[in-house]
């Protein structure tokens, strides 16, 4: 009986532990998508900004603006790069754990 009911306790554990990681992968799925969200109004907000932009500067400010521009966008990138790299990471340990916890249940 003893060890009937010890099983019994692992395999609740288990599937609290199991209920517990699909609910922060979800957490770190809706992020995922609220973050695709907001980049892709961004990226229109920013293409219908530069169609207004006036004419009448001359190629050299131009160029500079670009190159500053450039710059500026790789610089928030790679910030953006890690932590989309460490959420796909810990997505992907979470996903590993939920297999791990399935198997046992």
């Amino acid at each position: 009986d003893s060890t009937r009911t010890q099983f019994e306790e692992r395999q609740n554990d288990a599937e609290t532990k199991l209920a517990e990681l699909r609910q922060e992968l979800d957490k770190l799925n809706k992020n995922r998508k609220e973050d695709k969200k907001i980049e892709e109004k961004k990226s229109q907000s920013d293409d219908e900004d530069s169609g207004a932009e006036d004419k009448s500067f001359d190629e050299d400010n131009e160029m500079n603006v670009e190159n500053n521009e450039k710059k500026e966008t790789e610089e928030n990138k790679e910030p953006n790069e890690d932590q989309s790299l460490q959420e796909t990471l810990n997505r992907v340990k979470i996903e590993e754990q939920i297999i791990r916890v399935e198997e046992i249940v």
